[in-house]
């Protein structure tokens, strides 16, 4: 197996497979009645008006997968 030597580019892979078992934790939370909002919902309503939903989802998303590579890469 090749190993990825640049750290760039690992932590933003092992980001995004560590963010998979949380996004899908989250989604059957949501399903089961659990919990009443996303992570993406929750992140969004940080940074826009209620009234930008598109924008807000987009700015969610963007920084929930952030925060997730970001954190894995220390």
């Amino acid at each position: 197996m090749k190993k990825i030597k640049d750290r760039i580019l690992l932590g933003v892979i092992s980001g995004l497979l560590g963010a998979l078992p949380a996004d899908s934790l989250n989604k059957i939370e949501y399903n089961l009645g659990l919990t009443d909002r996303k992570y993406n919902e929750m992140t969004s309503s940080l940074v826009t008006a209620k009234n930008k939903s598109k924008t807000g989802k987009i700015l969610g998303t963007l920084a929930n997968e952030t925060l997730i590579i970001t954190c894995s890469h220390w």
